[in-house]
């Protein structure tokens, strides 16, 4: 599975004090002696004088010739200080914190009150080569500061850092399991009511995904922007280690129909779909990926006779969109890895169908403000299996800030993954691991209509017990799954589930 990370020099300053000290000495003979005192040069690291150094009086006629001296009403030969003790610094590494740099001065500063404060940066750490307001920082949001793994400025520290949404990427998508964004160099542009024949560019683009995808080199990367114009009914392959964002335009979803086979089958390769409707076809599963990575965002995956993601040794991702009414269950992932953000998952399974709402097996999962919600489970309105969550062989993971119900009470089943903890959520299944969850029994009026299904919260619902049971923490998703804001303070109370009411 992927997951989803500066060098230090000082700089040192030593050696013959400058001409204004009026020192005559040879070069063998210069040392902080001839420097001690005068404020204009900052001490050698090491270098101190003696009381008792007769030779050293005797032979640098500083004593006599010096000012410096005279000036300052040193009479001891201990007059260098000691700098760094009174305040002042030898070098660098006298300094820290908001002022790193030991200045001409003999005083600590920031790198604008260095003579170079570009070379003082970098010198003190080529990840952080800029001087900002007084401080060395790596990027300043101007464009091209910033690259490869790391390509976004982080606003607040000066860092650069991974991207992890699309619109950080300003020419392509980000390639999130990496931290990069993805080529700005391949561009493919498809319109489903455009004439036949077009090279995918903006001004002539494809009629169909595929041949945007096809476009894409085995091992590339690129991008495919696609106009909402009717449905696409056609079966989207990527495969041969290509890494390719499939982005509907803002505002809008476009529509994919596999028909008979998946919508979007991902096969050892990666697969990045953004503000899609992907309909679920006739006896056979929504979206596929195996030996690969999948990532979803803002897209309903609903209703087919299959399930709606099927994972097998690959990493899946759900942010703010929905996987519902599918007849064999929503998720269902062997060997891999899940995360849910602000995801809703419900009224997948049929009554005659064992299944679940999400299947894990040997799988690693994190489930964060989610709405998981009256799946069945075969057999009626529970079935045969817990049809919520049910783990199998050694899965783990984490579950914070959701809801997770079913028909009746207990629809979690957690015997293959005994150690998860289930945190500040709304839960009808007791005697699970974790903190500030509430067991509830489940109450179709907390909900919109769950038929529809509208599963958004009914704000006519008075002192409903969703609400203040999540704890927002720093890395939350900031809004919920229609772009309503969450608390932007660490630890504080909010509504569980994927709806901010």
């Amino acid at each position: 599975m992927r997951r989803i990370v500066l060098l230090g020099a000082t700089l040192g300053l030593a050696g013959c004090p400058s001409d204004d000290a009026g020192a005559d000495c040879e070069t063998d003979d210069c040392g902080a002696s001839s420097s001690a005192g005068t404020g204009d040069t900052p001490t050698s690291m090491g270098a101190t004088l003696d009381g008792n150094d007769a030779d050293a009086d005797a032979d640098n006629d500083a004593d006599a010739d010096n000012d410096a001296d005279t000036d300052n009403g040193t009479d001891g030969p201990d007059s260098s200080g000691d700098q760094t003790s009174a305040g002042g610094c030898g070098s660098d590494d006298d300094c820290g914190g908001d002022a790193p740099f030991c200045l001409d001065d003999g005083t600590c500063g920031g790198c604008s009150a260095t003579p170079d404060p570009a070379a003082a940066c970098s010198g003190a750490d080529p990840t952080s080569p800029l001087c900002v307001e007084d401080a060395c920082v790596s990027c300043t949001s101007a464009p091209d500061e910033c690259g490869g793994v790391t390509p976004v400025c982080d606003d607040g520290s000066g860092a650069c850092i991974a991207c992890t949404e699309h619109d950080q990427c300003a020419d392509s998508g980000c390639h999130a399991f990496v931290g990069s964004c993805l080529d700005p160099d391949s561009l493919y542009y498809v319109d489903g009511n455009a004439d036949a024949g077009g090279d995918g560019s903006a001004k002539a683009p494809f009629r169909t995904i595929a041949e945007a995808v096809d476009l894409v080199a085995a091992g590339g990367e690129g991008t495919i922007f696609v106009e909402s114009a009717g449905a696409y009914n056609e079966a989207v392959l990527v495969d041969e280690g290509k890494a390719v964002g499939i982005f509907g335009y803002p505002g809008d979803q476009a529509l994919l129909r596999g028909g008979s086979f998946p919508g979007l089958t991902v096969d050892g390769a990666t697969a990045y779909i953004d503000r899609f409707a992907i309909d679920g076809g006739n006896n056979t599963n929504t979206t596929e990926v195996t030996d690969g990575g999948l990532d979803i965002r803002r897209c309903d995956i609903d209703d087919g006779d299959g399930r709606g993601i099927d994972a097998l040794n690959a990493d899946v991702y759900l942010q703010d969109s929905e996987v519902t009414l599918h007849d064999a269950g929503g998720i269902y992932a062997v060997s891999s890895d899940v995360v849910l953000r602000n995801a809703e998952v419900a009224l997948n399974g049929q009554n005659n169908d064992p299944t679940s709402g999400v299947y894990l097996e040997d799988t690693l999962f994190d489930i964060v403000y989610s709405t998981i919600l009256i799946n069945r489970g075969g057999g009626g309105m529970m079935g045969s299996v817990e049809p919520t969550i049910e783990c199998r062989g050694e899965s783990d993971g984490t579950v914070r800030n959701s809801i997770l119900f079913g028909f009746q009470p207990g629809s979690i089943d957690n015997a293959g993954c005994a150690d998860a903890t289930f945190d500040n959520s709304a839960l009808d299944t007791d005697d699970l691991s974790g903190q500030g969850s509430e067991l509830l029994v489940y109450n179709a009026n907390w909900f919109v209509s769950t038929f529809g299904p509208d599963l958004h919260l009914d704000p006519e619902f008075v002192d409903s017990p969703l609400e203040d049971l999540a704890v927002w923490q720093d890395g939350d998703p900031a809004t919920d799954f229609e772009g309503d804001a969450r608390p932007d303070t660490d630890e504080t109370p909010d509504w569980v589930g994927w709806d901010v009411p």
